[in-house]
């Protein structure tokens, strides 16, 4: 979303992508000036600054981090630079490649940001402080893959660790519990009742799916919540990293994309859909437009304001006939630590204060998850404990699809444009797979 702050639109924008080319060149990785980070000590700097590049989602929670690091740390001033998700992607390129680049940049998985970073030499390995720290402590080895690339930025999924991200984000499905109650059925908990369930609120004169789909990613959530019932979720992230025959047209796959377009035949899915702007959909299906709402766990502070947090609901996607959870999902985007910052392992000790377990309850303050395991902290409301359950469940089954438009640096164009064309009825399932099949096998064969 945008006035909420969106943290995760899908991806950076293709001209983002271009920005490696027109703004910054490769470069050798850089190596840290120390043979081992220094990880205390702060006091004995003087009076020293560290700044932090990010987008709006994570104002909030790293305004409160920063207020506790400077209280620890008088000394220690932290400037946070944010801007809006729109603004933040279409310049991050050209921030980190700056002289004056922070110290702290918010990066994004995949080729079109963190892999140009990495291939610029413009952001430094964080493996030593994953040691220093024991961050991987709290976070599966299929979750820090989302941060690896080697060090040319050209191979995804593998190589040092670059990145560590606040928070997990994921879709799953908000519906209207009035509403739901109103038709007599229960939270789905399995594929078939999902469908059963739109069918129902469908012959009952609700619209089942409500859906804005005007800037294109937003249907790739809607898409993925069918995805995750027929493909799994470790299958996809190996096409996304490029898997030697990987193939979108798969079976599974090709049946996911029928079943979406099914959706729209039968009218689960409002009609002017590719028309509707992604927030107005939100706020209209807060208002009683809707019966379900597929969409993103950032999408939670709002719709409980919007409509109180004992009217609106979150549950994760629901299995399909393997009874296994898998959804649209990933860490927030990731901190990086810039190769010009003169204080990198000051940066990271802000960071590592970001990570800690022990602060979770800032981010559920927030109407957020926080991404490391065993987390301390009570939700503060209904909804942040439905989400709670459901990034649970999604992480225990190991469910994470990742982000498909990572796969490749036009992805996201291809991906987003052949889901409007499938959702407008212009294209056939068989061709929405086969055009997305056709860009990655041109990324994989460059």
């Amino acid at each position: 979303m945008k006035d909420q702050g969106t943290r995760r639109a899908g991806i950076a924008t293709a001209t983002a992508g271009a920005l490696l080319v027109a703004a910054i060149g490769a470069g050798a990785v850089p190596a840290l000036a120390q043979d081992g980070p220094k990880t205390s000590g702060w006091e004995e700097l003087g009076d020293v600054t560290i700044r932090v590049g990010g987008e709006g989602s994570s104002e909030a929670t790293l305004t409160a981090f920063a207020e506790n690091f400077t209280a620890m740390y008088p000394n220690v001033t932290v400037k946070l630079e944010i801007k809006s998700w729109d603004d933040f992607m279409g310049t991050v390129l050209n921030i980190a490649d700056s002289p004056d680049a922070p110290d702290i940049i918010f990066g994004n998985q995949g080729f079109t940001v963190d892999g140009a970073l990495v291939e610029a030499g413009l952001i430094i390995p964080l493996d030593p402080y994953y040691d220093a720290y024991g961050w991987g402590e709290n976070y599966s080895d299929g979750a820090k893959a989302q941060f690896r690339f080697s060090e040319d930025g050209k191979t995804f999924g593998s190589g040092p660790l670059w990145g560590i991200a606040e928070s997990a984000d994921f879709v799953g499905v908000y519906y209207n519990k009035e509403k739901l109650a109103a038709l007599g059925l229960e939270i789905p908990t399995t594929f078939a009742e999902f469908e059963a369930a739109l069918e129902t609120a469908k012959a009952a004169g609700e619209l089942p799916i409500k859906l804005g789909n005007q800037a294109g990613w937003p249907g790739t959530h809607a898409f993925g919540v069918a995805q995750g019932a027929f493909w799994p979720a470790a299958e996809v992230r190996d096409w996304i990293f490029g898997a030697e025959g990987a193939d979108y047209t798969n079976p599974a796959n090709l049946q996911a994309a029928a079943t979406m377009a099914s959706w729209v035949e039968k009218g689960y899915i409002n009609e002017d859909a590719n028309g509707l702007d992604y927030d107005q959909a939100w706020q209209e299906f807060a208002n009683g437009d809707g019966v379900f709402l597929p969409a993103g766990s950032w999408l939670a502070a709002g719709l409980r304001d919007t409509m109180g947090p004992d009217k609106v609901g979150f549950f994760a996607p629901p299995a399909g006939e393997s009874g296994s959870i898998a959804a649209v999902a990933a860490l927030s985007l990731p901190f990086h630590i810039s190769s010009k910052s003169q204080n990198p392992d000051l940066a990271a000790a802000f960071i590592s204060t970001v990570m800690s377990p022990e602060n979770g309850q800032i981010y559920l303050d927030n109407g957020r998850i926080p991404a490391a395991a065993g987390s301390a902290g009570t939700p503060a409301d209904p909804v942040t404990q439905d989400l709670a359950d459901a990034w649970s469940a999604i992480a225990a089954a190991d469910g994470l699809m990742y982000y498909q438009d990572w796969s490749t640096d036009t992805m996201y164009d291809t991906f987003t444009g052949s889901l409007q064309e499938l959702i407008g009825g212009r294209s056939t399932p068989e061709e929405f797979v086969g055009a997305i099949q056709e860009d990655w096998a041109e990324f994989q064969g460059s």
